[in-house]
């Protein structure tokens, strides 16, 4: 039997990806490991910070929008780096655990992202067993009935 994760309800998780197809393989992934609260997706790190600051009036806001941030390093402008640092550094925004997804296998970036307080990084295409892992490692998931 499937075991099912359960972010909190009430708060939405923001996937952070530029490329179309690789939004809907990470936002299938999620639906099939049992994530069914809502995902709001941004295509850009400034889309990203405007949702952060000014979340969409039908989800509520309790002073934290989120429950996770799906974070592309490799985004155009100021890049996975520039959303991790400005999320950090966003006092409303600074406890959402966020977990980066690249493509690349660069030692550099794993430690740039560590240093900016990233949860954890994984390579695309999201492996959903292995999100699940580092969310219940971190101790961000908690069972559902």
């Amino acid at each position: 039997m499937t075991s099912h994760v359960a972010l909190p309800v009430d708060k939405a998780i923001l996937l952070v990806e530029d490329d179309p197809d690789d939004a809907e393989l990470t936002i299938r992934a999620l639906r099939r490991v049992g994530i069914r609260g809502p995902i709001i997706t941004a295509r850009t790190a400034a889309k990203a910070m405007a949702l952060l600051r000014h979340p969409p009036a039908d989800l509520g806001h309790d002073g934290t929008l989120l429950s996770l941030v799906l974070l592309d390093l490799n985004l155009p402008g100021p890049g996975g780096l520039g959303v991790l640092d400005a999320i950090r550094s966003d006092p409303q925004a600074a406890q959402v655990p966020i977990v980066v997804v690249t493509g690349s296998t660069s030692p550099r970036d794993r430690e740039r992202c560590d240093e900016n307080g990233a949860l954890g990084i994984l390579e695309k295409p999201v492996d959903p067993g292995a999100l699940l892992q580092l969310l219940g490692d971190a101790n961000v998931t908690r069972a559902a009935a």
